[in-house]
């Protein structure tokens, strides 16, 4: 169970399906979920855990909570351009 404070990101449902390993079914059993992602936007960064799929999100988008997005911008913003992110 997740809380509001948690950094977590949901990835696209692109790069979660072909994730090797992952062989359908259950979404819970995809082992991406659980992995940690480092993203940096101007001169802020946070790591956050994936555990997720977004069908509405582009190949390379990630969908932050608000407690992650809020680390890397004020949630005002509503969505970022140039997010830089690599697998940890």
């Amino acid at each position: 169970t997740n809380v509001s404070t948690d950094l977590i990101v949901v990835i696209s449902h692109e790069l979660f399906d072909k994730f090797p390993g992952y062989k359908g079914g259950n979404s819970n059993n995809n082992p991406i979920c659980g992995r940690k992602i480092q993203a940096k936007y101007n001169h802020s960064s946070v790591e956050v855990t994936v555990t997720d799929h977004c069908v509405g999100c582009s190949m390379w988008s990630l969908d932050f909570t608000n407690a992650a997005f809020s680390k890397l911008a004020d949630l005002d913003n509503g969505r970022l351009h140039g997010v830089a992110w690599h697998w940890v």
